[in-house]
């Protein structure tokens, strides 16, 4: 879905995953990171993997200030929205993917944006496109690693229309088909390890986090970003999340490039904060 652009992540653990038109089933699988990680020194750590990041500009320093928080999980895109491959920077990808080893956590690699256009193009190189996705997959594995969650494309579906739709469908299905660590797909008819769906309405991120805890349920469009949510509903679906074990991605752009540090410490307290009862 078209939106005005992402910012703030909060995110959650992974299963095994068959997805299509009707949804997705759950099965224990060898990608199976199993949940959770390892507490931080004399810190509490989310109970399920949740965490915090600005994917455009989110870097190593900023990804130690979240996880040194207690959360589970951080996020980058691999080109900054509306970016072409000249802008890809394979240093703080890799920044980023040892400062969430160091902390015990995961770390979500999404590769393309399908919304950004100049990132469906090959910047100067006459290689077949699916020759040069090929080649991006393989220095991501060989330079940053294959112990991190990898996402090819979000929202494939809207890549442009005729050769430029084809482009992100064919890339997001290689990077199914190749990646051999935790695979996280975005749409219908992909096969993944972890479901990423976008709701577009609070009620129907609730009843994602009720009813669908296994996918990774996102707020990765316009309407129900963290700066249009506000503080109450952003604590109520923290809290429900971490209640239900749930996987959970909020968005947002009120404080772009950087962190929001009120949603950061209204997620804070909310992990921090003892059980009702």
């Amino acid at each position: 879905m078209q939106m005005t652009r992402r910012a703030l992540l909060y995110g959650a653990a992974a299963s095994s995953i068959a997805c299509g038109k009707n949804g997705c089933e759950k099965s224990k699988g060898p990608t199976d990171p199993g949940g959770g990680s390892k507490s931080p020194e004399g810190g509490k750590r989310a109970p399920v993997e949740i965490g915090l990041s600005n994917v455009a500009s989110c870097d190593a320093s900023e990804a130690d200030r979240v996880l040194s928080e207690g959360f589970t999980l951080v996020q980058a895109e691999a080109l900054p929205f509306s970016q072409g491959w000249e802008s890809f920077d394979i240093n703080r990808l890799r920044g980023i993917a040892g400062m969430a080893r160091g902390h015990g956590a995961t770390f979500l690699l999404t590769v393309v944006n399908a919304n950004g256009d100049p990132q469906l193009r090959l910047h100067e190189d006459h290689r077949p496109a699916n020759a040069f996705w090929r080649d991006v997959l393989r220095r991501i594995a060989g330079e940053i690693g294959t112990d991190i969650w990898l996402e090819g494309v979000s929202e494939p579906w809207v890549g442009g229309r005729g050769k430029a739709r084809e482009r992100t469908l064919q890339w997001q299905e290689i990077a199914v088909r190749e990646w051999p660590g935790v695979k996280v797909v975005n749409g219908d008819d992909f096969r993944g390890d972890v479901l990423d769906v976008h709701h577009c309405s609070f009620s129907r991120l609730l009843s994602g986090i009720r009813s669908s805890p296994n996918q990774l349920n996102s707020t990765d469009c316009t309407p129900v970003l963290a700066s249009s949510l506000g503080e109450a509903r952003i604590r109520q679906a923290t809290r429900e999340a971490i209640d239900r074990r749930a996987r959970l991605i909020l968005y947002d752009t009120s404080n772009a490039p950087g962190l929001n540090l009120d949603v950061l410490r209204w997620m804070s307290e909310e992990l921090h904060r003892e059980p009702a009862g």
